[in-house]
């Protein structure tokens, strides 16, 4: 065993460049993603190549996938809470007739009585 040969194996166990060789010494190429073997650097690129387009559009339908279960989740939240804050609305406006929020006022029932305050419009 030569000194060239000592150092091609470090390399080779250092680097992971998907070089390899076989019994016969003939020199092949691994996509570092899939794992195929390849005769010439240039067939191994371009498996590499491929393979990276592949993985990010799978990436990319996971990321959307999970921003529309999060878009989903959110919007349950917000009308879970509508229900609950109209409810309360509601109880309170039949309890006390009316309720005044910031620049919305709310009715026992908003039709009627809006209609009463402003007569002939309805």
């Amino acid at each position: 065993m030569n000194k060239n040969d000592n150092m091609n194996k470090t390399f080779a166990a250092n680097c992971d460049c998907a070089y390899a060789t076989t019994d016969s010494n003939k020199a092949t190429y691994r996509c570092a993603i899939c794992g195929k073997a390849y005769d010439t650097i240039d067939e191994r690129v371009a498996c590499e190549t491929k393979c990276l387009a592949a993985r990010k559009k799978a990436q990319a339908e996971i990321e959307k996938k999970r921003l529309e279960e999060k878009k989903t989740a959110r919007k349950n939240e917000i009308e879970k809470k509508y229900k609950e804050l109209s409810a309360l609305v509601k109880d309170y406006c039949k309890d006390y007739g009316s309720l005044q929020i910031g620049e919305s006022s709310c009715f026992e029932n908003d039709y009627p009585t809006l209609s009463k305050l402003l007569g002939w419009w309805f």
